[in-house]
Parts: structure tokens; C-alpha cells; sequence
């Protein structure tokens, strides 16, 4: 058992009613290194600290209502798991303790659970967090990048089988209950596809896409369902929208549902119209093959690029076609925007 305590933090104040987004920044404090979460209201480029410099927060990410944000932080005994209000206020901390974050934390879809993978001494660890109680459950499998279910009963992750094809695997988490009957089981919906990414759904939980390669090619496929749950009798067809590039990044969709974004190669970031199947693409050197979330007023994505030799973070903005420095510092992870509930 875990128990959660709450601290009162006051930092400032949020604007509301524009697109908001949760970034990392380091800063220099009396000499001393730290990393602080902050928060950016991108129409008017307005940024507020939402953790102090007392010690490292890091991997800030939205519950899926966007009015809780979970993050990691340091104190004197290690990393823990952090709670805070949409303004960073109303801070809990988790007493489970570790070495150090290998994942963000990732919330089940209906905001009860916490997923994150973590260095332990001995190994690395993948538990779960009830946010209510507090309740901590270690998994039988290490997760490196792991997902939820729709209905929030299954996790799942992506790994390579005994034969060294990538698959993907699922544990209900009734099993908590008998956490001696906990495992993985390989999820039969690719019909033998290798998968290189997490499924992703669409915002209307119709749809799934994903990075995949089959008889050596590389490809970016959507697939219509008929239900929500990943089994081969759930899906209706399925559609290959690119195998031009030697791969691919994770695609992600945009907030509506209509556009699919996926980075190819390391040289352009492309936009897929899921109706017509027109494609935008931009030239983007040196970018790193992953990209995270879009933002929620449909403007802009992320990306990382390491142009000109340094890493940073950059906002493309999909009507302009501009990019810019999510800061004129040099940050390493990704942004997260603040959901807006379907």
C-alpha cells in the first residue's frame, strides 16, 4: 500500500480558454542544476513555472480529462510519482521510490491508473499506480513503452518473440486481484504482421493505426474496426497508407480524427488526409523518428531535430508551415498539450 500526501504549492497562476502544453526546461539556480516543469499557453507564448527549484521534475503528462498532471520529481531519497491540479497546485506525492523514470507516466484512459516503467537497483521495474488509493503493483514483465486498452482492463506493450519479430502483448489487470495470475499474453490481431509501434486510436475509437513491416516492407496501416478490442474478429479492413521511406516513426492522429502524422526516414514530416488521402509533407533535416501527441486545437506538432549538430525541440505550425524552438534552451522531451475530452 502506498499513501498519497498532499502538499499545498502555490506557482502562479494559468491562463485558460487557449491551447495549453506541459514542457521541461532546465535552469540554473545559486549554481545549481534543475529541471522544472512549465507550462505554456501557445497562442500568447505566455510560460509559468508549475514546479520550484527545490529539486528535478521531469516527464509531466495530462490525465485524460486534463485536470490532473502527473510528473516525476527528486527529493533526498530518490524519484517519486507527483499528482498535481491542472495549475500544479494540490501536489501528492506517491512513497514508492525509485532509481530513476525509464518511461512518463501513462494514465488509463478513464484517469484511475497510473502506468510507469522505472530503474530499480536490482533491474527495472514496471508497476502500476491507483490513483485513489494509492496502491502500488509491480508487473510480471518489464515494459519499456506500454499502453492502455480503450476500456482501461489491459496493458499492452510491444517486444520482440523468440523468432526476433516485434509483437505485441496484453495483461488484464483483473488479475490484480490474484496477482499471482498475472501475465502477457501475444495479442492475434496483426494475423502475423511485425508491429514497430504502439497501435494508436482514433479520437472516435473507430480506428487503429500503426508502424508495421511485412515481408520486409515498411508501412504505415490504419484498420477500421468493429469493436475495441484487439483480436483479428475485430477488425473490418485494414489499409496500408505509406511504403515509400526505409521507415517510419509512430503515427498519430490528429485531434479530429482525420489527419494521421508520421515522420519518414529522417528527413520529413508527413501529414495523411484519412478521407481523401492526400498527403502534406515537410522537410525537416536530421528529425528524430518518434513524435508524441498533437496539439489540442489542431495547430501544431512537436518534433525533435538535431540540425546543425544540437538536439532541440520544435513546434511545427501545420497552417504556416513554420517551425520554432519550443525554447531558446535546450530541452530533450517531448510536450505534452492538454487533452480536450471527447
Amino acid at each position: 500500500m502506498v499513501t498519497l500526501i498532499g502538499v499545498a504549492v502555490g506557482v502562479g497562476y494559468l491562463l485558460t480558454g487557449s491551447d495549453e502544453l506541459l514542457y521541461t526546461k532546465s535552469v540554473d539556480v545559486n549554481k545549481r542544476h534543475y529541471f522544472i516543469i512549465y507550462i505554456r499557453d501557445s497562442d500568447y507564448r505566455i510560460d509559468q513555472p508549475l514546479t520550484s527549484s527545490h529539486g528535478n521534475s521531469v516527464r509531466p503528462n495530462w490525465s485524460p480529462d486534463g485536470q490532473q498532471i502527473a510528473y516525476i520529481g527528486s527529493n533526498a531519497d530518490g524519484f517519486h510519482v507527483y499528482i498535481a491540479d491542472a495549475v500544479g497546485r494540490n501536489i501528492r506525492q506517491a512513497a514508492y521510490v525509485f532509481i530513476s523514470p525509464d518511461s512518463s507516466p501513462i494514465w488509463s484512459p478513464d484517469g484511475k491508473w497510473i502506468l510507469l516503467s522505472v530503474s530499480q537497483m536490482a533491474a527495472g521495474e514496471t508497476i502500476l499506480l491507483h490513483i485513489e488509493t494509492g496502491e502500488v503493483y509491480a508487473l510480471p514483465q518489464y515494459v519499456g513503452a506500454g499502453n492502455w486498452s480503450l476500456d482501461s482492463q489491459v496493458v499492452f506493450y510491444q517486444a520482440a518473440s523468440e523468432n526476433g519479430a516485434a509483437h505485441l502483448y496484453g495483461m488484464n489487470i483483473n488479475c490484480l486481484a490474484h496477482v499471482d495470475s498475472c501475465q502477457f499474453d501475444e495479442l492475434d490481431f496483426l494475423s502475423g504482421q511485425t508491429v514497430y509501434s504502439v497501435p494508436e486510436w482514433s479520437p472516435d475509437k473507430q480506428r487503429v493505426a500503426f508502424y508495421a513491416i511485412s515481408e520486409s516492407t515498411n508501412k504505415i496501416v490504419v484498420m477500421q474496426l468493429r469493436c475495441t478490442e484487439l483480436t483479428a474478429s475485430c477488425i473490418q479492413h485494414s489499409t496500408t497508407i505509406a511504403d515509400r521511406a526505409p521507415n517510419y516513426s509512430n503515427p498519430i492522429w490528429s485531434p479530429d480524427g482525420k489527419q494521421l502524422a508520421f515522420v519518414e526516414g529522417h528527413y520529413a514530416l508527413t501529414i495523411y488526409e484519412v478521407a481523401t488521402g492526400a498527403i502534406r509533407s515537410f522537410d525537416i533535416p536530421s528529425i528524430y523518428p518518434f513524435l508524441n501527441n498533437w496539439s489540442s486545437d489542431g495547430k501544431f506538432i512537436a518534433y525533435h531535430s538535431e540540425a546543425g549538430g544540437m538536439g532541440n525541440m520544435y513546434l511545427l505550425n501545420l497552417i504556416t508551415g513554420e517551425s520554432r524552438p519550443l525554447h531558446r534552451f535546450l530541452t530533450s522531451e517531448f510536450p505534452e498539450w492538454r487533452p480536450v475530452p471527447h
